[in-house]
């Protein structure tokens, strides 16, 4: 095997057991279901709603461009919030059809796990080993502001586990040898899109 494919291999194995820890540490979202995501006053009201009109929308391959349920209307994406056009969640609502809160609380947990991930790699890319770096990617996203997040508003968390990934395609970017013009500057505004 040569040393790209025990990357690609190791770095597999990674995001996987980022994803193991996040369902273990967050059971109970998933099961036995005691506990949500969608608990807080902003997943109720809006993420729920947002994600049902997207879900209806976009499974009838019409772009979400308008609320007609706010006042006399409102342009659905003029709500960032809203992630009309976040792929991840297109492609879900494609693949799961109409959400429920446990489709939902899968989506999250997946988030969680790409946080943890992306720390991770940010943080072994600074020189920290490998499990101090996967201890630092569980305490970036499931203790402090980021879980918070996830709790009070399900898109901002969304946008937060971005940041590991921004930073860690940024910084490889600038140590290339054309730091403007590379694949890694590229992922970085691809991510910051994101």
């Amino acid at each position: 095997m040569n040393r790209l494919s025990r990357r690609v291999t190791s770095e597999a194995a990674m995001a996987l057991l980022c994803l193991a820890l996040t369902f273990i540490f967050f059971h109970s979202a998933v099961f036995p279901r005691t506990k949500t995501f969608l608990c807080g006053i902003d997943n109720t009201y809006q993420y729920y709603p947002w994600m049902h009109k997207l879900a209806d929308d976009w499974r009838a391959l019409t772009p979400p461009l308008w609320d007609f349920s706010v006042e006399a209307g409102f342009p659905f994406p003029g709500e960032w919030q809203t992630a009309a056009f976040y792929p991840i969640n297109i492609l879900y609502v494609w693949l799961t059809g109409i959400p429920t809160p446990p489709k939902l609380d899968v989506l999250i947990l997946f988030h969680f796990a790409a946080a943890m991930w992306g720390m991770s790699l940010f943080l072994r890319q600074r020189g920290v080993e490998r499990w101090p770096s996967l201890f630092g990617g569980a305490v970036f996203c499931w203790i402090g502001p980021v879980a918070t997040r996830a709790y009070g508003q399900a898109n901002i968390f969304v946008g937060l586990i971005y940041l590991p990934w921004l930073l860690y395609f940024f910084e490889r970017g600038l140590a290339a040898k054309s730091p403007w013009r590379n694949s890694s500057t590229g992922l970085a505004g691809f991510t910051l899109a994101f």
